[in-house]
């Protein structure tokens, strides 16, 4: 079941407990909500009840898979790459995620850094002092675990319906423009390796170089792709953001592009922040809400 929201809501994801909203920021934009657990007044589910003013709805139950850890790498600093098989009927599109079973009560939502066409699902995560992340760790290859999914309705801008929404003519697609930080570059790196004939710009935010998972494979990938444009801002280091100027010197038609934001909750609102004040139009903004990471 659908409910309709304002254009401007975005997606939230909480820590263990799942919470996730996505909305498709398009003509006619949804809502879609999934809580798997009881609500309390501490459960997070009910700011997006009040801030939304909708019904927060069971999310539906997806196909489980028994599954093995086939390798696990570092990916940064404190950040951990798991590399799990791909069941055989598994599909799914870059973007969206899945849920992680280790235990009954230890459950974590994941997106999928790998793309569909890699031969294993792989996500990656920071290693924190947590009871999950420390189940995590202990993990050894040939370990098996359950996954649900997938799950969610994030995904690349490939339709008539972005084109006509910007303006473009009817065989230009606009330009889809990445705005990650941190850890939110998981999804965005699915959709890299899925499309590269897409025209991409990606925004990469950290604190440190050695805090950036995937960094040398985006480096080495903006090489080898006329496709795809890299800038990189490492906050904690040369104390830069991202900002109107970084995006309008490296977009062409920064006005029509098609905006995705992924990372922190902080950082989440600080790019529909700037980007409404660019008066970048609601309906071009995709969002997607990382807490608990």
């Amino acid at each position: 079941m659908w409910v309709q929201i304002p254009p401007w809501a975005f997606t939230h994801r909480a820590h263990s407990s799942t919470v996730r909203a996505s909305a498709l920021h398009a003509e006619g934009s949804w809502f879609e909500s999934r809580c798997a657990h009881k609500r309390s007044e501490a459960c997070p589910v009910a700011n997006l009840r009040s801030c939304f003013g909708v019904q927060i709805l069971q999310r539906p139950q997806m196909p489980f898979y028994s599954v093995k850890l086939l390798a696990k790498k570092e990916a940064a600093e404190k950040t951990t790459a798991f590399f799990f098989e791909k069941p055989k009927n598994f599909k799914f599109i870059a973007g969206q995620f899945i849920s992680l079973y280790l235990k009954k009560n230890l459950i974590h939502d994941f997106s999928i850094a790998s793309s569909p066409k890699e031969k294993d699902l792989m996500i990656t995560t920071r290693m924190r002092p947590s009871v999950f992340k420390n189940s995590l760790k202990k993990l050894k290859t040939g370990n098996g675990v359950k996954i649900e999914g997938p799950f969610g309705q994030l995904s690349l801008h490939r339709s008539s319906r972005a084109k006509l929404t910007t303006g473009h003519g009817k065989n230009k697609k606009p330009p889809a423009v990445f705005l990650a930080g941190g850890i939110g570059i998981t999804p965005f790196r699915s959709m890299l390796k899925s499309f590269p004939d897409m025209k991409i710009t990606l925004f990469y935010s950290n604190r440190r170089k050695k805090d950036a998972a995937f960094l040398e494979e985006l480096e080495n990938l903006e090489k080898q792709s006329n496709n795809f444009k890299l800038i990189t801002t490492m906050t904690r280091e040369k104390g830069k953001h991202i900002n109107s100027e970084m995006i309008k010197e490296n977009v062409k038609d920064w006005r029509k592009g098609i905006y995705y934001a992924i990372g922190s909750t902080g950082f989440v609102q600080s790019m529909v922040n700037l980007l409404s004040e660019m008066k970048i139009k609601p309906e071009q903004i995709k969002t997607e809400n990382f807490s608990g990471y």
